[in-house]
């Protein structure tokens, strides 16, 4: 109950039905941190109703707002940002920082493209050949995929098929 009284005078707002905004205007990061820990780990405790279980699930963004230039629209935009990180049905604290957002941005470009590359055949096979120096002859040759982004910075696969498998793009490619 006192982790609940301590966001009890805070400012809280309700977006939708499954989310919350508090604006605290003073804070100590570490305290609000563990305070929300100690609320996700009391509502991480199993429900029972009418012979059902429940658990709740609560990912928390959070996005301090130290240098008080961004708008409310943007704090609210970094908390979403950073609540949207991690496993989609595990509860977790997710803070806000640029490298956040720059691959969100980047996963947004990727996954926004891949379709249109793979509809334009933009992707293509590299054979790099693997050489035994002692015996100085190629032994093996290993097959690369890469991406012809035109004018667009090139990408590595390391970038591009993890995002293919998350979006169900995976098998397409594979197939070209």
């Amino acid at each position: 109950e006192h982790q609940a009284s301590y966001f009890k005078e805070k400012t809280l707002y309700s977006n939708s039905s499954d989310e919350y905004v508090f604006i605290l205007k003073e804070y100590d990061e570490s305290c609000v941190i563990q305070k929300i820990s100690e609320c996700i780990e009391e509502g991480a405790k199993l429900l029972e109703i009418d012979g059902y279980s429940f658990k709740l699930i609560a990912k928390t963004g959070i996005t301090f707002n130290d240098d008080g230039i961004t708008t409310a629209k943007d704090i609210y935009n970094k908390a979403r940002i950073a609540a949207d990180q991690g496993e989609i049905y595990q509860s977790g604290i997710y803070i806000y920082n640029d490298s956040i957002k720059n691959e969100k941005v980047l996963f947004n470009e990727i996954s926004g493209s891949l379709k249109n590359a793979i509809k334009y055949n933009e992707f293509y096979l590299v054979y790099q050949p693997i050489i035994d120096l002692k015996k100085s002859e190629i032994t093996e040759v290993e097959v690369l995929l890469r991406w012809n982004r035109g004018k667009r910075e090139p990408l590595g696969p390391q970038l591009f098929i993890p995002i293919a498998e998350r979006i169900g793009l995976i098998n397409q490619i594979t197939k070209l």
